[in-house]
Protein backbone atom coordinates (compact mmCIF):
# COMPACT_ATOMS: atom_id res chain seq x y z
CA UNK A 1 0.00 0.00 0.00
CA UNK A 2 1.14 3.54 -0.65
CA UNK A 3 3.04 4.88 2.35
CA UNK A 4 1.87 7.63 4.68
CA UNK A 5 5.15 9.41 3.94
CA UNK A 6 4.37 9.60 0.23
CA UNK A 7 0.78 10.74 0.82
CA UNK A 8 2.07 13.52 3.07
CA UNK A 9 4.79 14.41 0.57
CA UNK A 10 2.24 14.66 -2.21
CA UNK A 11 -0.16 16.69 -0.08
CA UNK A 12 2.60 19.18 0.79
CA UNK A 13 3.58 19.61 -2.85
CA UNK A 14 0.16 19.89 -4.43
CA UNK A 15 -1.82 23.10 -4.04
CA UNK A 16 -5.55 23.58 -4.23
CA UNK A 17 -7.63 24.58 -7.22
CA UNK A 18 -5.48 25.72 -10.16
CA UNK A 19 -7.22 26.60 -13.43
CA UNK A 20 -3.94 27.67 -15.13
CA UNK A 21 -3.85 26.16 -18.65
CA UNK A 22 -0.03 26.48 -18.72
CA UNK A 23 0.27 23.69 -16.19
CA UNK A 24 0.72 20.25 -17.81
CA UNK A 25 -2.75 18.72 -17.90
CA UNK A 26 -4.49 22.10 -17.60
CA UNK A 27 -6.86 22.82 -14.71
CA UNK A 28 -6.22 20.73 -11.60
CA UNK A 29 -7.20 20.35 -7.96
CA UNK A 30 -4.42 19.16 -5.62
CA UNK A 31 -2.58 17.79 -8.62
CA UNK A 32 -5.53 15.86 -10.02
CA UNK A 33 -5.98 17.12 -13.56
CA UNK A 34 -9.32 17.60 -15.27
CA UNK A 35 -8.47 14.73 -17.60
CA UNK A 36 -7.60 12.35 -14.76
CA UNK A 37 -10.70 13.37 -12.83
CA UNK A 38 -12.87 12.93 -15.91
CA UNK A 39 -11.67 9.33 -16.18
CA UNK A 40 -11.61 8.37 -12.51
CA UNK A 41 -14.55 10.18 -10.90
CA UNK A 42 -17.21 8.01 -12.63
CA UNK A 43 -15.11 4.86 -12.14
CA UNK A 44 -14.20 5.32 -8.47
CA UNK A 45 -17.01 7.46 -7.09
CA UNK A 46 -19.93 7.09 -9.52
CA UNK A 47 -20.16 10.85 -10.11
CA UNK A 48 -19.70 13.02 -13.20
CA UNK A 49 -16.07 13.90 -13.86
CA UNK A 50 -16.69 17.56 -14.61
CA UNK A 51 -15.10 20.82 -13.44
CA UNK A 52 -17.71 21.34 -10.72
CA UNK A 53 -17.08 17.98 -9.04
CA UNK A 54 -13.32 18.39 -9.47
CA UNK A 55 -13.39 21.74 -7.67
CA UNK A 56 -15.40 20.08 -4.85
CA UNK A 57 -13.16 16.99 -4.56
CA UNK A 58 -12.97 15.78 -0.95
CA UNK A 59 -9.88 14.68 1.00
CA UNK A 60 -11.16 11.11 0.97
CA UNK A 61 -11.57 11.17 -2.82
CA UNK A 62 -8.09 12.62 -3.23
CA UNK A 63 -6.52 9.86 -1.13
CA UNK A 64 -8.45 7.22 -3.07
CA UNK A 65 -7.03 8.67 -6.30
CA UNK A 66 -3.50 8.57 -4.87
CA UNK A 67 -4.07 4.93 -3.96
CA UNK A 68 -5.38 4.20 -7.46
CA UNK A 69 -2.14 5.61 -8.85
CA UNK A 70 -0.09 3.39 -6.52
CA UNK A 71 -2.09 0.30 -7.47
CA UNK A 72 -1.79 1.00 -11.19
CA UNK A 73 1.87 2.06 -11.12
CA UNK A 74 3.01 -0.96 -9.08
CA UNK A 75 0.98 -3.58 -10.96
CA UNK A 76 -1.25 -4.16 -7.93
CA UNK A 77 1.75 -4.21 -5.60
CA UNK A 78 3.66 -6.86 -7.57
CA UNK A 79 6.73 -4.61 -7.68
CA UNK A 80 8.58 -5.84 -4.61
CA UNK A 81 10.67 -2.83 -3.59
CA UNK A 82 8.79 -0.13 -1.68
CA UNK A 83 11.42 2.35 -2.92
CA UNK A 84 10.64 1.59 -6.56
CA UNK A 85 6.90 1.51 -5.78
CA UNK A 86 6.96 5.10 -4.52
CA UNK A 87 8.95 6.36 -7.49
CA UNK A 88 6.58 4.61 -9.92
CA UNK A 89 3.60 6.20 -8.18
CA UNK A 90 5.17 9.64 -8.52
CA UNK A 91 5.89 9.05 -12.22
CA UNK A 92 2.33 7.98 -12.92
CA UNK A 93 1.04 11.00 -10.99
CA UNK A 94 3.19 13.39 -13.02
CA UNK A 95 3.20 11.86 -16.48
CA UNK A 96 0.33 9.37 -16.68
CA UNK A 97 2.88 6.58 -17.29
CA UNK A 98 6.07 5.06 -15.90
CA UNK A 99 8.14 5.42 -19.06
CA UNK A 100 10.95 7.19 -17.19
CA UNK A 101 11.42 4.00 -15.13
CA UNK A 102 11.15 1.75 -18.17
CA UNK A 103 13.75 3.87 -19.97
CA UNK A 104 15.94 3.80 -16.86
CA UNK A 105 15.84 0.00 -16.92
CA UNK A 106 16.82 0.05 -20.59
CA UNK A 107 19.68 2.43 -19.72
CA UNK A 108 20.91 -0.28 -17.33
CA UNK A 109 20.91 -2.83 -20.14
CA UNK A 110 17.52 -4.48 -19.65
CA UNK A 111 14.98 -5.17 -22.37
CA UNK A 112 11.39 -4.17 -21.67
CA UNK A 113 8.53 -4.80 -24.08
CA UNK A 114 5.59 -2.43 -24.06
CA UNK A 115 3.03 -3.97 -21.71
CA UNK A 116 0.70 -1.20 -20.60
CA UNK A 117 1.48 1.19 -17.75
CA UNK A 118 3.35 -1.50 -15.81
CA UNK A 119 2.55 -5.02 -16.87
CA UNK A 120 4.11 -8.28 -15.75
CA UNK A 121 7.13 -7.93 -18.06
CA UNK A 122 8.05 -4.49 -16.71
CA UNK A 123 7.42 -5.69 -13.17
CA UNK A 124 9.70 -8.70 -13.65
CA UNK A 125 12.54 -6.48 -14.88
CA UNK A 126 12.13 -4.01 -12.01
CA UNK A 127 12.11 -6.86 -9.49
CA UNK A 128 15.27 -8.32 -11.05
CA UNK A 129 16.98 -4.93 -10.76
CA UNK A 130 16.04 -4.81 -7.09
CA UNK A 131 17.11 -8.40 -6.48
CA UNK A 132 20.52 -7.70 -8.02
CA UNK A 133 21.04 -4.71 -5.76
CA UNK A 134 20.82 -2.09 -8.51
CA UNK A 135 17.94 -0.05 -7.07
CA UNK A 136 20.21 2.95 -6.48
CA UNK A 137 21.33 2.93 -10.11
CA UNK A 138 17.71 2.75 -11.24
CA UNK A 139 16.79 5.75 -9.08
CA UNK A 140 19.67 7.76 -10.56
CA UNK A 141 18.48 7.09 -14.10
CA UNK A 142 14.81 7.77 -13.30
CA UNK A 143 15.73 11.10 -11.72
CA UNK A 144 17.78 12.08 -14.77
CA UNK A 145 14.99 11.08 -17.16
CA UNK A 146 12.36 12.91 -15.11
CA UNK A 147 14.46 16.09 -15.01
CA UNK A 148 14.99 15.98 -18.77
CA UNK A 149 11.24 15.67 -19.32
CA UNK A 150 10.50 18.66 -17.09
CA UNK A 151 12.94 20.78 -19.06
CA UNK A 152 11.16 19.95 -22.29
CA UNK A 153 7.77 21.22 -21.06
CA UNK A 154 6.36 24.57 -22.12
CA UNK A 155 5.68 25.79 -18.58
CA UNK A 156 9.24 25.12 -17.40
CA UNK A 157 10.25 28.76 -17.29
CA UNK A 158 7.46 29.56 -14.84
CA UNK A 159 7.16 26.35 -12.84
CA UNK A 160 10.37 24.43 -13.54
CA UNK A 161 12.24 25.26 -10.35
CA UNK A 162 9.34 24.06 -8.24
CA UNK A 163 9.05 20.86 -10.25
CA UNK A 164 12.74 20.14 -9.85
CA UNK A 165 12.76 20.94 -6.12
CA UNK A 166 9.95 18.45 -5.56
CA UNK A 167 11.62 15.83 -7.72
CA UNK A 168 14.94 16.27 -5.92
CA UNK A 169 13.31 15.93 -2.49
CA UNK A 170 11.71 12.60 -3.40
CA UNK A 171 14.85 11.34 -5.12
CA UNK A 172 17.06 12.14 -2.13
CA UNK A 173 14.59 10.55 0.30
CA UNK A 174 14.37 7.36 -1.76
CA UNK A 175 18.14 7.20 -2.27
CA UNK A 176 18.59 7.39 1.50
CA UNK A 177 15.92 4.75 2.00
CA UNK A 178 17.63 2.59 -0.61
CA UNK A 179 20.76 2.31 1.52
CA UNK A 180 20.30 -0.08 4.40
CA UNK A 181 22.64 0.46 7.32
CA UNK A 182 23.34 -2.25 9.82
CA UNK A 183 26.13 -3.27 12.13
CA UNK A 184 28.03 -6.53 12.28
CA UNK A 185 30.71 -6.92 14.97
CA UNK A 186 30.76 -3.18 15.49
CA UNK A 187 31.34 -2.38 11.81
CA UNK A 188 28.78 -0.37 9.85
CA UNK A 189 28.13 -1.88 6.46
CA UNK A 190 26.12 -0.19 3.72
CA UNK A 191 24.21 -2.39 1.33
CA UNK A 192 21.80 -1.49 -1.42
CA UNK A 193 18.20 -1.82 -0.29
CA UNK A 194 16.30 -4.30 -2.45
CA UNK A 195 13.05 -6.12 -2.29
CA UNK A 196 13.91 -8.44 0.59
CA UNK A 197 13.93 -5.35 2.80
CA UNK A 198 10.75 -3.84 1.36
Amino acid sequence: MVSDWYINFLSRNEGGWNPDPNEPGGAANRGVTAMTWGNLAPQLFGIPGNMQTLAAMTDRQWIDIVRWHWKTATNNGKVNSSVIQEYLTELLWWFGNVKAAQQAAKDLGYTIDVDGVNGNKTTAVLNEIGYKGRTGELLDRIYANQTATFRSWGGYGQYGQGWENRSKELYQYLKKKATYHFSISGKVINITYYYLFA
